[in-house]
């Protein structure tokens, strides 16, 4: 279980996501209550990270 700390900078990418599209907003919000609730285990495969290739492999 992972606890989530609202930083300024959090806040300030918040209120971009909710100014853009209101689904972003919500599926961000649910991911982040999956990622509270069940780690990182609980977030779908297709929205994992995955590891950089080729340039940006060492960045």
């Amino acid at each position: 279980m992972y606890k989530l700390i609202q930083t300024t900078q959090f806040r300030k990418d918040l209120k971009k996501v909710s100014k853009r599209n209101k689904g972003d907003f919500e599926m961000t919000f649910e991911l982040l209550e999956v990622l509270q609730d069940s780690s990182i285990k609980g977030i779908p495969v297709s929205m994992r990270p995955y590891k950089l290739k080729g340039k940006y492999k060492n960045n």
